[in-house]
């Protein structure tokens, strides 16, 4: 697949973010808040080294805050295998569980929002 990405492949990307766990006195009954988005576009191989770098600088300072500082730099070798891809958000669906639909100003409890949307240029 990797090998296709030079004309660009129709890709997917999930995000699940889990919030909390609703636990119950019953284990069926048990659940969970979370965020999910889904997101579609073609992806493409990104080959500007500048821009990979940069991007698995941005990678690497998200899970581990001041990381890059105390790593040396990716090497020619590292840096040819790995790819990294380019996704801008084309169309997307998302749903947040920790809202509620309808009924908040009653204090209903209901399904949680979605939403869907697609790019406009």
């Amino acid at each position: 697949m990797l090998r296709q990405l030079d004309a660009g492949i129709p890709t997917s990307v999930t995000v699940t973010l889990v919030d909390r766990f609703v636990l119950s006195r019953s284990a069926f009954d048990h659940s969970m808040n979370y965020r999910s988005l889904v997101a579609f576009r073609r992806a493409r191989k990104n080959e500007d080294p500048e821009q990979k770098i940069n991007s698995l600088r941005v990678i690497s300072e998200h899970l581990i805050a001041g990381r890059w500082q105390d790593v040396r730099g990716p090497s020619e070798k590292e840096l040819k295998a790995t790819t990294v891809l380019e996704f801008s958000i084309e169309e997307a669906s998302f749903k947040d569980t920790r809202w509620t639909a309808a009924g908040r100003r009653e204090g209903l409890r209901v399904a949680g929002m979605s939403w869907n949307f697609t790019a406009r240029d």
